[in-house]
């Protein structure tokens, strides 16, 4: 099923995302979280850019950014970790911000997963 109109085909990465659930212990009732795979195999295309960020005479230095293009059905929640696969390597990302959401998909800045929060 292409839920991305003409994108579709440009969707060539595959991404699983993960959030963090808190569920109360009723044996001691403190918190306990475990992780909970969302969503798995969605279709996605990850987007790399990067500029140096250095004057003239400074070491250069490059910042890159990370754009996620999924569906737009898909929803990422804020502070989930998202498992991009492209090819043979799997990279670990999360959301950071809003997504721009147009009719046939979505785009969402990420930046490296570190930790949960």
């Amino acid at each position: 099923m292409n839920r991305c109109g003409g994108l579709g085909q440009l969707m060539t990465d595959l991404c699983s995302i993960t959030v963090r659930e808190a569920e109360e212990n009723a044996d001691h009732h403190l918190m306990e979280y475990r992780e909970v795979t969302v969503a798995e195999n969605i279709p996605c295309r990850v987007s790399f850019s990067g500029a140096p960020a250095a004057e003239e005479g400074a070491a250069a230095a490059v910042t890159q950014s990370v754009k996620l293009f999924l569906p737009p059905d898909i929803d990422l929640p804020p502070g989930s970790r998202i498992a991009v696969t492209r090819g043979e390597k799997t990279l670990y990302y999360t959301r950071s911000g809003e997504p721009a959401l147009y009719p046939d998909h979505q785009e969402i800045n990420l930046e490296l997963w570190r930790r949960w929060a």
